[in-house]
C-alpha cells in the first residue's frame, strides 16, 4: 500500500513538472508570436499638420501646389481641392496678394 501511494506521488510529481515545464515553453513560444506580429511590417504614422502662409504677388494655387506638395496626395489636383476645402476658397482662381491660405503637410516635410 505504501509502496503504491509512494508511486502515485511520484508520478503525479511528475506530471505536474512536466505540465509546468510544458505551459512555460509555450508561453514563451506564443509570447514571442505575439510581439512579432505586433511590430511586423509596421509603418510609422506619420502626422497631418496646418501652416498659414500669406499669398505673394503672382502666386496661384498651381504654383502653391509646385512648392509645396509632397507625395501623400495622389494628384497635384487632389492638393488644390483640400486647400481649397480648407480655406473655403470659392474657385481655384479666387486669391489675391497679401491674403492669407492654410496649407496642409506632413510631419517632416520640408519647406514650410
Amino acid at each position: 500500500m505504501r509502496r503504491r501511494r509512494r508511486e502515485e506521488k511520484r508520478r503525479f510529481i511528475f506530471i505536474s513538472i512536466l505540465t509546468l515545464c510544458l505551459v512555460f515553453v509555450l508561453g514563451i513560444t506564443f509570447g514571442s508570436f505575439l510581439s512579432r506580429a505586433k511590430g511586423k511590417d509596421r509603418v510609422p504614422e506619420e502626422k497631418k499638420y496646418y501652416a498659414s502662409i500669406q499669398i505673394s504677388p503672382g502666386d496661384t494655387l498651381w504654383k502653391l501646389a509646385d512648392r509645396y506638395l509632397d507625395d501623400h496626395y495622389v494628384s497635384k489636383e487632389d492638393y488644390i481641392k483640400e486647400v481649397i476645402r480648407i480655406n473655403s476658397l470659392d474657385s481655384e482662381n479666387h486669391i489675391v496678394s497679401g491674403q492669407y491660405l492654410i496649407l496642409p503637410y506632413y510631419e517632416g516635410q520640408t519647406g514650410i
